[in-house]
């Protein structure tokens, strides 16, 4: 099984949203949903200076959740307008660290391909882990289709650094 088989094995619910081939592409699910997408789109842009960092001050005030929304917010536009993926896993791993378990899957594919950071099936073994505790199904179908790639122990302690960022994610 290749790496690529390792991807296209997940169920297509996700498949669409971000694309990490080639040109990224997002798609939404209903219309109320693109509407609170590109809204929240937009109030990033407005906080995103020219070099792609947010400025924090803006979010003051705002609940866990609604950063950690803005956070992937800004990792999807860093990689479908901006075509910077290393900037899109900056933000997804942000969004990642409180809890955004959707975030948490898309930077386990991006560790599986090297998209933005380097290739590293262990640690997207980690991320996907993550995901899979917040019963995120593609992660889950994911992760399994990774075990063949993995030794017992790389398995282990990719478990080990999951449980780790757990902590640190309750810790916030």
């Amino acid at each position: 099984m290749s790496q690529d088989s390792i991807i296209n094995a997940t169920p297509n619910e996700h498949e669409d949203d971000l694309s990490l081939e080639g040109e990224p592409e997002l798609e939404f699910e209903d219309e109320e949903f693109h509407e609170q997408e590109s809204a929240s789109i937009l109030q990033v842009d407005s906080v995103i200076d020219s070099n792609g960092h947010m400025d924090m001050a803006h979010h003051s005030g705002h609940s866990p959740v609604e950063t950690a929304n803005q956070q992937f917010a800004t990792g999807v536009h860093q990689i479908k307008a901006m075509g910077n993926h290393y900037l899109g896993a900056k933000w997804f791993r942000k969004a990642g660290m409180q809890g955004h378990a959707k975030a948490q899957f898309y930077l386990g594919l991006m560790f599986i391909k090297g998209e933005g950071v380097p290739k590293s099936l262990f640690h997207a073994y980690c991320w996907l882990s993550l995901a899979c505790c917040q019963n995120f199904e593609e992660a889950k179908t994911a992760r399994k289709n990774l075990e063949p790639y993995l030794t017992a122990k790389e398995m282990n302690s990719a478990l080990r650094l999951a449980a780790d960022r757990i902590e640190q994610i309750f810790e916030h």
